[in-house]
């Protein structure tokens, strides 16, 4: 009789998610994480783990009406930019720190990395001062391979 009374309250319940997460408006895409679910899947959640997916909705509730009240406009998230390198890298990098910050920074020039060569199997970058015509031995990985230097 006790085990039956749980049933019909995780169920009750439940059903009670889906019809109150369809009347609220909730969807996917609304809140971030584990909790971004439409109201399906908050149903399932609830009803599958209740002990944990009910308290989760229903703390989260308010945050689904603030979400569905006020959408996030496309220009809210973050955007990456793109910025061109010009010919001299550091030139470029003071231009940009200046424009951000509003004063001129220096910065001392980078000596040129030394060319390598990536390890045929891993990939590992080998400088190719190192290479030696015939057989080489890659550092990381151990594997034997033959470079042809020019």
């Amino acid at each position: 009789m006790f085990e039956l009374m749980i049933m019909l309250v995780v169920v009750g319940t439940s059903i009670w998610v889906l019809v109150d997460s369809t009347a609220i408006g909730a969807r996917k895409g609304l809140l971030k994480g584990v909790c971004d679910m439409g109201p399906g899947g908050w149903f399932i959640s609830s009803l599958a783990l209740w002990i944990v997916g009910f308290p989760m909705y229903l703390s989260n509730r308010a945050s689904i009406i603030d979400a569905v009240k006020n959408p996030r406009r496309r220009d809210d998230f973050p955007v990456k930019r793109i910025i061109p390198i010009s010919q001299d890298p550091v030139a470029e990098w003071d231009r940009q720190q200046q424009a951000v910050t509003g004063r001129t920074i220096t910065v001392r020039p980078v000596a040129p990395a030394e060319p390598t060569i990536d390890c045929p199997t891993c990939r590992h970058p080998l400088l190719a001062a190192a290479i030696r015509p015939g057989s080489n031995v890659c550092q990381k990985c151990g594997v034997e391979f033959v470079a042809d230097v020019a």
